[in-house]
């Protein structure tokens, strides 16, 4: 029973089963079909609503229906952030923010009324699942937690103490800092290491507010921050920031757990041991090695293969929040 409308008609069928039965079909079907290149004059005459979703040309969504009102899986693939208003087709009363990425639920931003808006506020390449209802109902949820930013970027500076914890092939030397660079730089074990390493800092809240916004900046590859021995969030990215709701007047600790990929690791065994996945009874390496590889050879080698960057490469900063 829904209703479509042709931009352009089709022009074949697909597939070759019953090819000319269904080639007649189509040229009869067709027969009661006009393409129009004006179908904004087409939604109207059919009562169709326009999603104006489309018109942000870095948002793209899905949208499905539900028991009592609408899913919209949105996601920012422009290069910037997105923060504004959008209206959105459907009726509702009343939407909840899920975050995929962490698990959160909020009460989304509305305003309006015969066109209700929500307010989307989305990192590049974040994604978002807005969950509408027909109606409004008491839900636990809170009110989303919008970042607004009310002053500029204090720098986190001073000494940064850099411990390998856990990886391989052994755990580098301890290394301290006060520039943020790939750990692949501090020694050669680093160079080939795959792991995890912890960083550490101590400083002076810049005022005696409580909410504040961390931007790791770069990050390689993941991130677990940790404020004062409490547990914040665990980070993947694409961008590596998070509330920190507890800053204290002020001293505080941060530390920032990062794992990179283990690129460096096969980069090193393969330059120093370049039968050492002939090791492993894995189907799937051993099919991957008889591929021909990007960098020499009939079998996937990573010896010439640059060095991947590692670790918190920053700038670490802290944005005052409303």
């Amino acid at each position: 029973g829904g209703q479509v409308i042709f931009t352009t008609a089709p022009e074949d069928v697909p597939g070759r089963a019953e090819m000319e039965e269904q080639r007649a079909l189509l040229e009869e079907l067709l027969e009661d079909v006009s393409s129009c290149s004006d179908w904004t004059s087409q939604l109207k005459e059919g009562k169709i609503r326009r999603e104006r979703l489309v018109d942000q040309d870095e948002l793209y969504f899905i949208r499905r229906r539900h028991e009592s009102g609408h899913h919209y899986f949105i996601v920012n693939l422009g290069d910037e952030r997105f923060d504004d208003w959008v209206p959105l087709s459907v009726h509702f009363d009343e939407a909840l923010i899920m975050d995929p990425m962490s698990g959160d639920v909020g009460r989304a931003g509305m305003r309006g009324s015969l066109e209700r808006e929500v307010r989307l506020q989305l990192e590049s390449g974040e994604a978002w699942i807005l969950r509408t209802f027909h109606t409004a109902h008491d839900h636990p949820a809170p009110e989303w937690p919008y970042i607004n930013i009310s002053g500029p970027a204090y720098a986190l500076s001073g000494k940064w103490d850099i411990t390998f914890i856990e990886g391989g092939p052994e755990l580098p030397p301890d290394h301290a800092t006060e520039s943020l660079t790939s750990w692949t730089e501090y020694s050669e074990a680093a160079e080939r290491f795959a792991g995890t390493a912890r960083y550490s800092i101590e400083f002076d809240a810049p005022s005696s507010t409580g909410r504040w916004l961390l931007d790791l900046g770069k990050v390689h590859s993941s991130a677990r921050v940790r404020l004062n021995g409490r547990e914040i969030a665990t980070l993947i990215g694409p961008t590596f920031r998070t509330l920190l709701e507890d800053v204290r007047p002020g001293k505080n600790f941060l530390e920032v757990e990062v794992t990179n990929v283990a690129a460096n690791r096969i980069r090193d065994l393969d330059r120093r041991q370049p039968d050492w996945q002939e090791n492993f009874e894995r189907p799937i390496i051993n099919s991957i090695r008889k591929e021909p590889g990007k960098y020499g050879g009939e079998a996937v080698n990573y010896a010439k293969a640059p060095l991947m960057p590692s670790g918190l490469i920053g700038p670490v900063r802290l944005f005052e929040l409303e």
